[in-house]
């Protein structure tokens, strides 16, 4: 794309070994059991997270948004004639 770019990836863990402990009012005591035990959705972000994107690029330069549409434009058209176009293949 011959532009500035930075890049960068996220340090991010969403469920550590150190999970939160549960604790009850009704008993006056820890459980024994942690959230990510007794949680669908703590339990599941591990795997949520390891199906997105972890890195991201950003693009610095002047007038980005246009720059972005054309070079979007330019590989719709690209591919658009790519599979249009029984020459190609």
């Amino acid at each position: 794309m011959d532009m500035p770019t930075l890049i960068f990836k996220v340090g991010f863990v969403p469920v550590g070994k150190k999970a939160i402990p549960l604790y009850s009012e009704a008993e006056g005591r820890l459980t024994g059991k942690s959230l990510l035990e007794v949680s669908k959705l703590v339990s599941g972000l591990q795997s949520i997270w390891n199906d997105e994107p972890q890195y991201f690029v950003l693009l610095v330069e002047n007038n980005i948004k246009s720059k972005a549409k054309k070079l979007t434009e330019k590989w719709v058209n690209l591919t658009a004639d790519w599979i249009l176009s029984p020459r190609l293949w």
